[in-house]
C-alpha cells in the first residue's frame, strides 16, 4: 500500500524537487551579495512565484488543446458507432474541460489586469484589456 501512494504521490515530489531548483539558481545566479536583506529575499521569492504561475498558466493552455483534440476524436468515434462506444458524454466532458483549460490564461489575464495588479500602479480602467 505505501509503494502504491509513493507511486501516486511522485508528481507532487517532482514539483517540490522542481521548485527548490528553482530558488537555488537564481540565488546562485544573483551572485554571493544579493539577496541577504529580506527585501532581496522578498524580491527573489515573488519572481519566482510568479515564474511558476505563468508556467502554470501555459501549461493548462496546452493540456486544454490535448483535451479539445481528445475531445473531438471521442465524439468521432461515437458519431462512426452511432453513440454505442464510447458514448457521446465521453467526447463532451473532455470538449468543454479542455475549452475551460484553453481560456483559463486568457481569462487570468483580464482579471489580473482589471484588478491593477499588473505594472507600477492601478490600471482597472484602462482602454485597452491587454
Amino acid at each position: 500500500m505505501q509503494l502504491l501512494n509513493s507511486i501516486r504521490d511522485y508528481k507532487y515530489n517532482v514539483l517540490a524537487l522542481a521548485t527548490v531548483l528553482a530558488f537555488t539558481a537564481e540565488e546562485a545566479a544573483a551572485g554571493p551579495t544579493a539577496g541577504k536583506d529580506i527585501a532581496g529575499v522578498a524580491s527573489t521569492a515573488f519572481d519566482q512565484i510568479k515564474s511558476v504561475g505563468e508556467l502554470t498558466l501555459g501549461a493548462s493552455f496546452l493540456v486544454g488543446v490535448i483535451m479539445v483534440a481528445g475531445g473531438l476524436m471521442k465524439l468521432k468515434q461515437s458519431s462512426e458507432n452511432q453513440g454505442q462506444n464510447p458514448p457521446y458524454s465521453a467526447g463532451l466532458w473532455r470538449l468543454g474541460l479542455g475549452a475551460g483549460l484553453v481560456a483559463l490564461p486568457a481569462i487570468t489575464t483580464v482579471m489580473v489586469k482589471s484588478g491593477g495588479l499588473a505594472g507600477n500602479g492601478p490600471s482597472g480602467l484602462s482602454a485597452s484589456p491587454f
